[in-house]
């Protein structure tokens, strides 16, 4: 979603939706749509700058002002 980087998922930081908010999924086992995101700095602001959230959720979403830490 930020960089556009592609790689494995397990190279990769798993996001999900939690009461229409975005939330780091580090055990990958939330339920419904996940989007997975490069955890490297930069890629959290070029997404949100992108709006890739909604979109890759495809709904609106509340994205956290701060960068989640995204530890794989």
């Amino acid at each position: 979603m930020g960089c556009g980087r592609e790689a494995a998922q397990g190279e990769l930081a798993r996001l999900a939706v939690v009461d229409g908010a975005v939330v780091f999924d580090a055990a990958r086992h939330l339920p419904g749509r996940g989007a997975y995101l490069c955890p490297r700095p930069g890629c959290w602001e070029r997404a949100v700058a992108r709006g890739a959230f909604p979109r890759a959720f495809r709904r609106p979403v509340d994205v956290p002002a701060e960068p989640l830490h995204l530890s794989i």
